[in-house]
């Protein structure tokens, strides 16, 4: 973001903008009462998603978790032949960085190279009958696609997914990201997610149903799922498709500035690219709980946004409260996630992508300032905690008017209702 920016919101909450984040001020500290606990990390995934790399040695100075590999081929290609053995030494690398390792494991369609429609035949269409998968990547034009509507290949399929994310668990895996959640019914994943916790206990499962409707990813929820992909990557911050599937689901969801295959940020939203890039990954943080970051835009996007990125990620990071689902507002200037109901929560966190906060203030419940500021390319992230009141003397009768003379731009207010029946 802009330095002018970033000096206009440090304006607004009374201090001065430096680089990086920014913690309050140390007349906080002086008010009185006990010292504050330590605050807790949070436990949700931030993943660096490495694709068929292997180098994993820049996920921890990063500030990630996590890394994913694809170590049985991208999510978005069609089953190939490859062995075990090397998928296995392929996890026992990363996990040598002492970050978790989750896994893509694609098992939809299977390329000619894939052993699995000879070993299986009946698993699908007859010999002539290939799917187009997409035309323009090479090596997708044709492949033979699971028959998943068969009720009774359900468990044989299940098992067979299950034996491949064995295999890599064994080697250090923490879970897999199953992709194409459209290509099954509830009936078929709950017998996939059954086998999967049956091979693998505590093995976490990430549904992946983009590209698809929203009601496969129901199904999947009601599966069983731990993760669920969600499109807040595509969301222009105002409509209200997001938040009723926001508000939808249940379960935890995992969103990315850019989805791992098949977008191109820059081609969506033009300009800098590693401003873009800073901005939507702070989004991210607030609109989804955990928080995946391919490695293909990174390198894109060069130093800028590696610079910006520890500091993202240390902000959610320190934030475990954003492990839970709560509130989620769009507000003149941005967005703002309130922990619990925005007129009684102790804290939230803002995304403003304006010079000037008041709108982010006014939707976080009007008794929030500003604690720290995180600078995201062309946006800002803003730290909110309740303010103490206990030492605040009346304010003078021009500063009150003036205040309600603001507060009257923002908000309307309803006075009386006519008519009125009894």
């Amino acid at each position: 973001m802009s330095e002018t920016k970033t000096k206009g919101a440090a304006r607004a909450r009374g201090g001065k903008a430096a680089k990086g984040t920014k913690r309050a001020p140390a007349r906080r500290a002086a008010r009185g009462g006990p010292p504050a606990a330590p605050a807790a990390a949070s436990t949700a995934p931030v993943i660096l998603h490495l694709g068929e790399g292997s180098d994993a040695s820049r996920a921890g100075a990063l500030g990630f978790t996590a890394v994913m590999l694809a170590p049985y081929g991208r999510a978005d290609r069609p089953v190939r032949d490859v062995p075990d053995q090397a998928a296995r030494d392929a996890v026992r690398e990363a996990a040598a960085g002492g970050l978790d390792v989750y896994c893509d494991l694609p098992w939809h369609a299977h390329a000619e190279a894939s052993p699995l429609p000879a070993q299986e035949p009946s698993w699908f269409p007859p010999e002539g009958a290939r799917t187009a998968i997409d035309p323009r990547g090479e090596g997708q034009r044709e492949a033979r696609c699971l028959l998943t509507e068969r009720a009774e290949l359900h468990g044989p399929v299940a098992s067979w997914i299950a034996s491949r994310a064995k295999a890599i668990a064994e080697a250090g895996a923490r879970g897999v990201r199953l992709p194409q959640l459209w290509a099954g019914d509830e009936a078929f994943w709950r017998a996939v997610t059954g086998a999967l916790r049956e091979a693998v206990p505590g093995i976490a499962l990430i549904g992946d149903g983009l590209g698809g409707p929203f009601g496969a990813t129901l199904a999947a929820e009601r599966a069983g799922f731990d993760l669920l992909m969600d499109s807040a990557c595509w969301w222009d911050g105002r409509a209200d498709w997001f938040l009723d599937q926001r508000e939808t689901l249940d379960t935890p969801t995992l969103g990315f500035p850019q989805a791992p295959e098949g977008d191109d940020l820059g081609a969506r939203t033009g300009g800098d690219l590693a401003r873009a890039a800073a901005a939507r990954t702070a989004r991210a943080v607030l609109t989804s709980t955990g928080l995946l970051v391919p490695a293909g835009l990174l390198d894109a996007a060069g130093e800028g946004y590696a610079k910006a990125l520890p500091d993202i990620l240390r902000a959610r990071r320190e934030a475990a409260w954003l492990d839970e689902k709560g509130p989620l507002a769009p507000a003149r200037g941005g967005l703002v996630r309130t922990d619990g109901d925005a007129r009684t929560a102790p804290r939230a966190l803002g995304y403003l992508e304006a010079d000037e906060p008041s709108g982010i203030l006014a939707a976080a419940g009007g008794q929030l300032e500003a604690e720290a500021l995180t600078a995201a390319g062309d946006a800002t992230l803003m730290t909110l905690r309740r303010r103490d009141a206990s030492c605040d003397k009346p304010r003078p009768p021009k500063a009150a008017a003036k205040s309600l003379e603001h507060l009257a731009t923002v908000r309307v207010a309803i006075e009386d209702v006519y008519p009125v029946v009894d």
